[in-house]
């Protein structure tokens, strides 16, 4: 997730109050006071000293009123402070943390009127992929999103053990299709953040559906008739977001299925096609570095599909693509204002050579969020087949948010690392 805040308000009371807005993805979820935010820092710092130390600095109290100035700095210093939080996973899955940003979305949501503190029950309607939807009745406004998954899962008939492929996100519906806006997070009510978002996209819905990257994962699935079910849903939804690069001999095999029948069958066929499995983002831009073109560095418009441990960015005019594997990428950063919408990424084009690539689009901060699973994900994988653990309180966000330098880029470049990675593949 992104998180940002990029502006405060000012209460009209006496007091002169200050609200920090917090965005997720740039939408706004959550409206903090200092005093809240000083609270929240206090008790992680009691309970995890060791790792609130490697933190953003937490802006300090003053005595007086803020000056303008002052006030645009402690917006700063709180907006990299949560920004540091965010990629700590001790702190970020603590429960601290997600009964802390539960509390202060049931205030907002007060706050703005998007709902009644006298209703203690609601409906929400949870849909799939191909627009069939499940009301879920008699459900608490509060219940975070583990708890509306579970009764979804629990729905759908889906297997204990293997309800961890699957997730919540949220889409929006355009015409008759469905658009991912962004997954959901464990610190959220379904219930409040689909209200907010109302006021930022028209007809946002509650979808589920599958979770992972690794596509080899499907054959765990394929034989239980409830999981089976939803891959076969998925799979009329990805074909139909890529029908446009299918083959011709591969369209065909597709009109043999006019009953659609042959779930199995069809899921089989569907892996094959290019882009199953993917997330696509239309309407991107890439900045194409200059070794690439062998000329000066322009945008070129494209499509950008996530998956498979890989960005693609596809151009339909010629159909050719950059494909950049996650394992090659060194870093990447969002940059979200209003006058530019971004992710740029340090990229292992070779052995000595790392470069920075630049991808515009307005779901910036949904590639971040892709990246970082994926990369979650391989890490996963790979800890089981070494059985090696990294502790999480060794980890140091703060590094991670520093400017590379030249000098940095230079040392990098320059010493063993590279020399003992088996291939190019791996950073």
């Amino acid at each position: 997730m992104y998180f940002s805040i990029p502006d405060t308000s000012e209460s009209s009371l006496e007091t002169r109050v200050r609200f920090y807005h917090i965005h997720l993805n740039a939408v706004h979820h959550w409206t903090v006071r200092y005093s809240q935010f000083h609270q929240f820092h206090s008790d992680l710092r009691r309970i995890y000293p060791n790792v609130v130390d490697h933190l953003q600095p937490f802006p300090p109290k003053k005595l007086f009123q803020l000056s303008s100035n002052e006030v645009e700095q402690r917006r700063l210093m709180l907006e990299r402070y949560l920004q540091s939080i965010s990629q700590h996973s001790v702190l970020l899955t603590s429960t601290l943390f997600n009964d802390f940003f539960m509390k202060i979305q049931y205030e907002t949501s007060l706050e703005q009127n998007l709902i009644n503190d006298q209703v203690e029950t609601a409906e929400l309607n949870v849909y799939l992929l191909n627009q069939h939807d499940i009301q879920l009745e008699n459900i608490s406004p509060n219940d975070n999103t583990e708890q509306i998954y579970r009764l979804c899962a629990n729905k759908f008939q889906i297997d204990q053990s293997l309800q961890n492929y699957f997730s919540l996100f949220f889409y929006q519906q355009k015409d008759s299709h469905l658009v991912l806006i962004r997954p959901l997070f464990s610190f959220e009510s379904p219930f409040y953040s689909l209200k907010q978002l109302e006021k930022y996209f028209d007809h946002p819905v509650l979808v589920m559906r599958k979770s992972y990257w690794n596509l080899d994962d499907d054959m765990k699935l394929i034989e239980s008739r409830s999981t089976r079910n939803l891959l076969f849903i998925q799979s009329i939804y990805d074909l139909e977001q890529t029908r446009f690069y299918l083959p011709e001999i591969i369209e065909e095999q597709f009109n043999r299925f006019p009953d659609q029948e042959a779930f199995k069958d069809y899921i089989l066929l569907a892996r094959q096609t290019k882009f199953y499995g993917y997330t696509l983002i239309p309407s991107c831009s890439i900045l194409c570095p200059l070794d690439a073109l062998n000329q000066q560095e322009h945008y070129l418009p494209c499509l950008l599909a996530i998956g498979n441990n890989e960005l693609i960015c596809y151009f339909q005019e010629d159909r050719n693509q950059f494909s950049f594997k996650v394992t090659r990428i060194r870093c990447w950063k969002v940059n979200w204002t209003q006058q530019q919408r971004n992710i740029t990424f340090e990229y292992l084009f070779r052995r000595d050579s790392l470069q920075w690539i630049t991808i515009h689009t307005e779901q910036a901060a949904l590639v971040s969020t892709c990246l970082q699973s994926m990369v979650d994900e391989i890490m996963i994988k790979r800890d089981k087949i070494t059985g090696h653990i990294v502790p999480t309180t060794h980890l140091t966000p703060k590094t991670l948010l520093q400017t590379r330098t030249q000098h940095d880029l230079d040392r990098l470049n320059n010493n063993t690392l590279f020399d003992k990675i088996t291939g190019d593949d791996d950073l």
